[in-house]
């Protein structure tokens, strides 16, 4: 008796697994069938080429963005992207430190000349030679950022109609008409300013601080750090206002979709005789899947954005210590403007970082606003 009720139990156990397996899978190709009808699947399509190569062919899905977002796949983006951002500015300011070395070199060989008039000639040289390493590196670093704010441009305006269309299968009549074209004017804006404003403007800066450094009797300083204040301030308070903006929307479209919602299914259950019920359950139902497949969509954007931002903001950040390194050991020999260019160009290593920030937090903001809509917390 105890052997057939044993059997009896694993054979029940077995087909309860078994159920739930099939049933596993049913849901799986639910999710992509509807995905697909919202074009989940052109989002991978959309991914700037920076972050496409980190997806690793993963799907649109949420067992896909567990497998994103797994431990390994963390470690490998850190391996096979950061260490190699690492070695490219690691080699880049080697390459400034043994400029600046080999001009601190001659500057003892000068000194023995004994003579004053060569001075102004040799700084002249050191700073023009310096300042072709400098604008060598920090011209690679302008066209990754503007590469990397186009590109997160471009993938937002594939992503909100996409999102959009979930919003409104969900139900979230009120806020698809207002947010989703709210964030991509307002995006747009951004990389406007940034693009056109902001970076031609480091552009500026750089021509000010070699200035400074061939002819320090020009009191150059004084309007430089305007500039920095200036952009500083700029990037602070449009980035403030948009995402404000976007919050403030966000409210009161959520309090309105809420009272619709909650309208619509009292309507249902009350009004429609003996299907009332099951409608409004329906209705749960269906928005519910949508909000997954919201949801899933948002994160999948957050997640992009980090890998196309990531790599270049790691590089700035490294290039602005190693350019800071560098001044210093240009001003311990008592190369004054050597050091003095350095350390300006330091300050536009410093702003670029603010201008990536401002960009890539914005963008996760946004979609983040998005997310938290209806159903999507």
């Amino acid at each position: 008796m105890k052997q057939a009720f044993r059997f009896l139990a694993a054979a029940v156990v077995l087909m309860l697994l078994c159920s739930l397996t099939a049933h596993a899978v049913d849901v799986n190709e639910i999710y992509s069938d509807v995905a697909d009808r919202f074009g989940v699947s052109e989002l991978i399509d959309a991914a700037p080429d920076a972050a496409r190569g980190s997806l690793s062919g993963e799907q649109v899905s949420p067992s896909g963005l567990l497998n994103l977002l797994s431990m390994n796949n963390v470690l490998n983006l850190l391996t096979n992207g950061l260490f190699g951002v690492l070695g490219e500015c690691l080699s880049g300011c080697a390459v400034l430190l043994v400029a600046v070395l080999v001009f601190l070199l001659l500057a003892g060989l000068r000194d023995s000349f004994h003579s004053s008039a060569i001075v102004p000639t040799f700084n002249l040289v050191a700073v023009l030679t310096i300042s072709l390493v400098v604008y060598g590196i920090i011209s690679g670093a302008y066209s990754a950022a503007f590469t990397a704010t186009k590109d997160i441009t471009a993938f937002i305006s594939t992503l909100m109609p996409v999102m959009a269309a979930t919003m409104a299968a969900g139900g979230e009549v009120v806020s698809v008409g207002i947010l989703p074209p709210a964030i991509l004017t307002a995006i747009n804006l951004l990389s406007w300013l940034n693009t056109s404003v902001f970076l031609p403007t480091l552009n500026f800066y750089f021509a000010l601080s070699f200035i400074s450094a061939v002819n320090p009797r020009l009191n150059l300083k004084e309007l430089m750090n305007f500039i920095k204040k200036a952009l500083m301030w700029g990037m602070g308070i449009a980035t403030t206002i948009l995402v404000g903006l976007l919050s403030l929307q966000k409210m009161i479209t959520g309090a309105s979709d809420n009272i619709t919602g909650r309208a619509a299914k009292f309507a249902l259950s009350s009004f429609v005789p003996i299907i009332g019920g099951v409608l409004k359950d329906a209705f749960d139902t269906v928005a519910g899947c949508v909000s997954v497949i919201k949801a899933t969509c948002g994160v999948f954007g957050i997640v992009v954005i980090i890998y196309t931002m990531l790599p270049i903001l790691a590089r700035v950040i490294l290039y602005n210590v190693g350019f800071r390194l560098s001044s210093s050991v240009a001003q311990i020999s008592g190369q004054s403007s050597v050091s003095n260019f350095l350390d300006s160009v330091s300050n536009i290593w410093s702003i670029l970082t603010a201008i990536l920030v401002s960009e890539g937090v914005f963008a996760i903001v946004s979609v983040a606003v998005v997310i938290s809509t209806g159903g999507g917390t």
